[in-house]
Parts: structure tokens; C-alpha cells; sequence
């Protein structure tokens, strides 16, 4: 290095410490850099963000408080402690040894890592220090470890210890006290720090060389560890532990695995043969839990229903070997379906935009499918395709001599031979394949709504799988009308459509739907050529049916119009100015009805002026009530009373006789009116005609009747 080397820094403007210090963050970054590249080898996978749940029986309960899991939801929020079924304590789980766990569950904590819970047991796992997750278990827990790369460990923590492996089995037993951990299948290594070592119990081995708790610790398949206060030993295996780790054992789940669910099996007889992950397991059920990599097998009287999540079905008969080798199910990476198959099956699957996207592999056959309706019979000698709906290409296992095979016709495949030409399917099989479809699982009819008025209706259905063969009864007859189709034209009235699945009752639906082709009308007696606008009350117009929409306009002038909620009342307020009295106002009257009907009227809005209000006469002070004069003798009696107790009091009548005289002057007998008697009659000629004729009165042979007998 020269002196002007020295003079002349690297970086103008920069100090020798500066640029030491640069140097020594860039070499940190690139140093982090490698270890971080490192460790994506043995990179402890990260913590789930959900659970997922496999398969389930019995009750599965959800965080601290228990709350129970519905049937229907499949993911549990990461960090949440799952329990299956109740809580066992030592003398209910004697019971339950007897038979097998009535509540039990497989579960996906992430990618190859699967649990299995026994009735009673439970599992939390929470995000630790250095992304290491911490497992909290109780009861009996299978632990399934399947490697996703070479070199990949799993690393959890578990009672306060760590571990790490690549691939095991593991079975940990907490009912056992203190609790025990077995290594069924791979290899474990114990790898923190671990406090001294003490013996396992009365009965069990004190640690040898090696085995220390304080050193890195190896277990291997077969090897039994005891925990107790956070220590750990090396411990032996009791006839006591078997007998539990058989009963919690979950078919279908002996092995680690991936168990990727992709969907469900519906076996005729409730009973299920398949091969997971090199294990025949034998299952029970109606509804089967299906991973990726299961091979289904039927027997000679059965049939298994396949229902994918992804809505396909496959139907297999009896006699036949279906291995689903690729599938992604609820994963969200985009790949091909991949089966092989033995024997006789019929699929229905939801289309695809490229027939490479589904592909069936048979001993002599390569089948790509797009989407559609076929049935496949595959033996050793050859496979035979018929289409019943769709396309779909067929090959030999060579993908040479590909023939696209439409709907409606069938090609046979020979073992070392092309495919043969399509051609028709024979009236027999055609007909067999109709009776052979698998059906549908449920139907919603989109359009035409309940209670809907229509103009003209059309029929869109969905159905589950899609696909599936449908009949349709417009009331109650046959009709063929595909979704999307319009129906028949019918008089106007209701009338019902129903679309069930073909050949059965049920699934089913059925809507009611008005059809109505006549425009609008208004309602007897309303006038349109004569509309009286009486303001200040508004112009109020009825209608026949409900309407849709109204528009009033006299010349461009829009009228204001307010339709009532049940659409069969107009309101028009026209505005100021716009009519003049005696002076008809021509408008054009534009109606739509619901069902889309419209109707173009004329008429004439006519203007009622509204009569002015006399003016209030002035106040003036109130004098005094003169006493009315006596009435002229003819008068009624109740008139004449009336006159003479308000000239005698000065004051009119007071409330209570207001209230009271009706009443009493219904009584029969008292007549609005009476007229004078000759004066020959007069016995009282010396008193005041009142006095006199109240004699009279009294005299009257009425007012000498026995109680309670009519007039």
C-alpha cells in the first residue's frame, strides 16, 4: 500500500472509525443473513393460526370455559384449548376402558403435525420463546409428526422440556402419575437444559450413563419417559399404559402423516376398509373423514358414496379399489387431481377449464376430465368410458391415441391397444346409467321467488353436486326446463313450480309465483277525465292492483306523486299555481304494476276552490241572561218545566238535571206535546195554568197504577 493509498479514503468525507463501524454493520447483516438461510433447513415451524379439526366424535369443547364446538365448524382459533368429551377422573375412567372412547378427535396443528384426543384428554399449544411453541396436554394425546423436507425438526416444548424431532409417533399418557411419554414410531432428542434427574417412581430404573436429565437425552421407538416437577427420566413400559394406549387409540390414525382432508366417505353398510399411509384401518360410520393419500376399498356388497369438499362425487361399486394420490383439498395451492382406479365407479364433477386438471389412471387407461357425468369400468384386461354429460379425453397409460369422448357416447380401451372411436350408447346402458346416477343432495330454486308477481317467469335452480339430474312439475305436471329456461306460458293467476331430485322425493323444493300480463287500472269510479284537486287536501287516486312506480306529468311538469306501502293509493299534491279554477288540466299518467305491466292514461286534473272563512264577528261584553218568557199555554209539558224553574231559579239548568232529565222524561206517559183541555174540563180555574195543568197531571189516572205495571 502506497502513501497515497493511505491518504485517500474509500468513501470521501468518511474517518477511518466511521468506515470501521460500516464494515461492521454490513458483516453483521450478511452474517445474519447466513444464519438466517441456515436455519430455514431446521426452522421450527411457525405457530398455526387455526386448528383444524379432522375428524371428530362426540363433543368437542373450546377454551377455558368449555363452551362446546357446533358440529358444523372445522377450525378452532390458534392458542385455544381443545378438550374431547368430558373430563375423566380415575374411577370414571375405569369405566370408560371398557369400550372405546365415546368422544374423540383428530386435529391439524399445522402442516404435518396432527394430534388425536381420547375422551377426557385435551391439548393447548401457545407460541413460546424463540417461535418454539409450548404443549400444554392432559389425558390421553397421540402426537403425529410427519417430516415435510430433509433435516426438518419439529420443535415444541413440553412440561418445561424441549424436544426435537424429524418423524414419530408420539403417545403421551397424563393419566398416568406423574405423567408418561412414549415414543411410538421415529427418533426424539431432549435438548434444554434440564434440572438433575430423579428416579421415575417405586419400580422404575434410576438413569444409567448418559441418561442424565442434564445432557442432551436420545429416545427411540419403544422408549417410555417419565415426567414428574420438570424432571425427566428414562422409564419402562406397564401393562397399564398399553391398555390405555390402546383404547385412545383413533383408527385411520396410526402413523404419522400429513392428513390433508379433501373430504368425506358414505359407506352403504356404515363400514369403511381403506389404506392410510401403509395401514389397512378398518372404520365405522356414515360419514368418514378422507385424506389425501387414502385408498378406499369395497367389498362384494357394497357401495361407498365419495363426497369432496370441493363438491366432486365419485360413486364406487362393489369390488373396487379407488386411491386418491393428489388432491388439495382445503389447502389454497392450485393443483391437479390425480386417482387411480380398480374396478367400477361413476363421477360427477364440477367442470373445469382444462381437461388435464383431473386425470384418472387405470391399468390400460389415462382419462382427463373437464367436468362431467361418466361412468369408468376398469379391469386388467382394458377400461370401457361412458359420457353421460360433458366431454372428457381418454388415452392409453401412454397418453397416446387421445379421443374426446362426448356426451352420449362410450370408447373401450384394451390392455396394450388405443382407444377405440366413440360411439352411441346402447338404449340398454343408457337407461341403466339413469337409474345409476347419483343424486342430488340439495336444490334451490333462485328464481321465480315465493309470492312474486311476474310478467313472464324463468326457472334457475342450484343444486348440489352440480349436475345432478333434476325432474320439474309446473302444477304438478312434468315440464323439461333446464335452469335459466323460461317457463310455459300460463293464464294469468298462481301457480306452483317444484324441482326435486329425479327419481326420489326428496331433496325438493317448491315456489309459488303470480303471473299477471294486464296493465293497470284504476278502481271502479275513479274518473281520471275528471280529478278534483279540493287543496288544501291532497289528490288521493285507487288503483285495482299495487303498484310498482307512477308518473304524473302535465306537459313536461312533473306532479308529485307518493304511492302508498301497499302500492294501491296514489297521492298527488300539485304545486302552486299549476291549476286554475274552472279550467280542466290535461296529464298523462304513466303506471307500472309489479309484475312490470304498464299502463299510458290520460286525464284531467280540475282545481275546487276552497271557500273562504266568515271573519269572527267582534267581542262584546256579556249581559246579563234575561229570564225566558213563559211559553203559551199548548206548549209541551217539558218545555213549560223547563221555562219555569229557569224563571224561577234566574239561572239555567245545572248539570245534574241536564244529565238526568233525559231519562226521566222518556218514562211513557210524558208526551212532547199537549194540548189545551176545553175550560169546561178546567177544575182549577183559579191557579196559574202551570199549577193547573200539573193537577191535572197528577189526576191522571197513569200516576195511580200499581208499581211495576206498564202504561
Amino acid at each position: 500500500m502506497t502513501a497515497g493509498t493511505q491518504n485517500t479514503p474509500p468513501c470521501p468525507g468518511r474517518t477511518w472509525p466511521e468506515r470501521a463501524i460500516r464494515l461492521a454493520i454490513i458483516s453483521a447483516v450478511v452474517q445474519a443473513a447466513v444464519l438466517a438461510l441456515i436455519s430455514t433447513v431446521t426452522a421450527t415451524p411457525s405457530h398455526a393460526e387455526e386448528v383444524k379439526v379432522l375428524s371428530r366424535q362426540g363433543a368437542l369443547f373450546v377454551g377455558e370455559k368449555a363452551t362446546p364446538l357446533p358440529p358444523e365448524q372445522a377450525s378452532i382459533p390458534a392458542g385455544e384449548r381443545v378438550r374431547a368429551g368430558p373430563e375423566l377422573t380415575r374411577r370414571t375412567l375405569e369405566q370408560a376402558l371398557l369400550e372405546p372412547p365415546a368422544s374423540s378427535a383428530a386435529l391439524l396443528v399445522g402442516p404435518g403435525r396432527a394430534v388425536t384426543l381420547s375422551t377426557g384428554a385435551s391439548i393447548q399449544i401457545v407460541p413460546g420463546r424463540k417461535n418454539v411453541p409450548d404443549w400444554t396436554l392432559s389425558g390421553a394425546v397421540h402426537v403425529l409428526l410427519e417430516s415435510q423436507e430433509k433435516e426438518f425438526l419439529y420443535t415444541f416444548s413440553l412440561g418445561g422440556i424441549r424436544l426435537e424431532t424429524s418423524r414419530a409417533h408420539l403417545f403421551y399418557n397424563g393419566f398416568a402419575k406423574p405423567a408418561r411419554l412414549a415414543v411410538i414410531e421415529g427418533r426424539l432428542r431432549l435438548t434444554a437444559p434440564l434440572p438433575a434427574a430423579k428416579p421415575a417412581g417405586e419400580g422404575a430404573p434410576k438413569p444409567g450413563p448418559g441418561e442424565s436429565a442434564t445432557a442432551p437425552m436420545e429416545a427411540k421407538a419403544g422408549d417410555w419417559l417419565v415426567f414428574e416437577d420438570g424432571l425427566l427420566v428414562k422409564g419402562e413400559r406397564t401393562k397399564r399404559d398399553e391398555q390405555i394406549r390402546r383404547w385412545s387409540e383413533l383408527p385411520g390414525f396410526n402413523r404419522p402423516g400429513a392428513y390433508n382432508r379433501v373430504g368425506e366417505a358414505h359407506p352403504s353398510d356404515g363400514k369403511l376398509s381403506l389404506l392410510r399411509y401403509g395401514e389397512l384401518a378398518e372404520l365405522t360410520g356414515k360419514a368418514i373423514p378422507l385424506m389425501e393419500g387414502d385408498e378406499v376399498r369395497t367389498h362384494k356388497s357394497q357401495e361407498v358414496l365419495i363426497k369432496f369438499d370441493n363438491r366432486d362425487r365419485i360413486k364406487l361399486f362393489r369390488n373396487t379399489t379407488f386411491h386418491i394420490q393428489r388432491h388439495p383439498g382445503t389447502r389454497p395451492r392450485r393443483t391437479g387431481l390425480l386417482f387411480s382406479l380398480f374396478g367400477k365407479i361413476r363421477a360427477l364433477l364440477v367442470p373445469r377449464k382444462a381437461s388435464g386438471e383431473i386425470r384418472f389412471e387405470t391399468t390400460t387407461a389415462v382419462i382427463g376430465v373437464k367436468g362431467t357425468d361418466f361412468e369408468s369400468i376398469a379391469a386388467t384386461s382394458g377400461t370401457e368410458v361412458s359420457v353421460v354429460d360433458g366431454l372428457l379425453g381418454v388415452a392409453d397409460p401412454a397418453g397416446l391415441g387421445e379421443v374426446d369422448v362426448p356426451a352420449g357416447m362410450f370408447t373401450a380401451v384394451a390392455l396394450g391397444q388405443l382407444p377405440t372411436p366413440p360411439a352411441p350408447i346402447p338404449p340398454a346402458r343408457m337407461e341403466r346409467l339413469r337409474r345409476e346416477a347419483i343424486p342430488a343432495e340439495s336444490i334451490r330454486i333462485e328464481s321465480p321467488q315465493e309470492e312474486q308477481v311476474l310478467r313472464t317467469a324463468s326457472l334457475a335452480y342450484a343444486v348440489i353436486p352440480p349436475g345432478a339430474p333434476v325432474e320439474v312439475l309446473l302444477d304438478g305436471n312434468p315440464i323439461a326446463a333446464p335452469s335459466g329456461s323460461p317457463l310455459p306460458t300460463l293464464p294469468d293467476g298462481t301457480h306452483r313450480v317444484t324441482v326435486k331430485a329425479a327419481g326420489l322425493d326428496e331433496p325438493a323444493q317448491t315456489v309459488t309465483y303470480i303471473l299477471d300480463t294486464r296493465p293497470p287500472a284504476p278502481a271502479a269510479g275513479v274518473n281520471l277525465a275528471a280529478l278534483t284537486f279540493n287543496p288544501p287536501n291532497p289528490l288521493v287516486i285507487q288503483w285495482q292492483e299495487p303498484l310498482e312506480s307512477l308518473e304524473v306529468k302535465a306537459g313536461e311538469t312533473v306532479i308529485p306523486s307518493e304511492l302508498s306501502p301497499q302500492g294501491v293509493q296514489a297521492t298527488l299534491t300539485p304545486g302552486a299555481g299549476l291549476l286554475k279554477p274552472g279550467i280542466p288540466l290535461p296529464v298523462r299518467i304513466r303506471a307500472v304494476d309489479r309484475a312490470g305491466n304498464e299502463a299510458l292514461l290520460e286525464g284531467a286534473l280540475i282545481l275546487q276552490p276552497a271557500q273562504k272563512p266568515k271573519p269572527p264577528e267582534p267581542a262584546t261584553e256579556k249581559a246579563e241572561p234575561e229570564p225566558p218568557k213563559s211559553p203559551p199555554i199548548g206548549k209541551g209539558l217539558r218545555a213549560r218545566y223547563e221555562h219555569t224553574l229557569a224563571g224561577e231559579t234566574g239561572i239555567l239548568l245545572d248539570r245534574m238535571y241536564l244529565v238526568e232529565r233525559g231519562p226521566f222524561f222518556e218514562t211513557p206517559g210524558f208526551g212532547e206535546s199537549s194540548p189545551p183541555r176545553p175550560p169546561a174540563e178546567d177544575l182549577y180555574p183559579q191557579l196559574p195554568p202551570y199549577d193547573a195543568e200539573l193537577l191535572r197531571m197528577m189526576d191522571d189516572p197513569f200516576f195511580h197504577r200499581p208499581a211495576g205495571e206498564g202504561p
